[in-house]
């Protein structure tokens, strides 16, 4: 399902577009061994949708229908961050929004 969505943009911009997905359950396993219950995201993630190829941002849809792009700690750590302020994490209104911010990035970062 969320697969046409990072094909296109390939599609798009060519092998250089830095998003895409993977049919996986591995991000949405990590997502959850990162998160704390004092994590406002705690308990509130629905699926895994994409990852940037270059950094530690994963693309998530929430259960309440908004999105999140959050930058994972890789590799699970045994202690977690207990205050909930990590993972850091940007929300969209909706998936919509969040794929436009993704093109408008990485658009805006190949202008000179």
């Amino acid at each position: 399902m969320f697969k046409k969505i990072w094909d296109e943009l390939t599609s798009k911009y060519g092998e250089e577009f830095d998003w895409g997905y993977w049919d996986s359950d591995v991000y949405l396993k990590e997502l959850n061994n990162e998160l704390t219950e004092k994590h406002p995201l705690y308990n509130n993630i629905e699926c895994f949708v994409g990852k940037c190829f270059f950094d530690d941002d994963a693309l998530y849809l929430e259960k309440n229908g908004r999105a999140a792009i959050i930058h994972l700690g890789w590799p699970s750590k045994k202690r977690k961050d207990m205050s909930g302020e990590f993972p850091t994490y940007t929300e969209f209104l909706d998936l919509k929004s969040a794929v436009e911010y993704i093109e408008k990035e990485f658009v805006e970062s190949r202008e000179y």
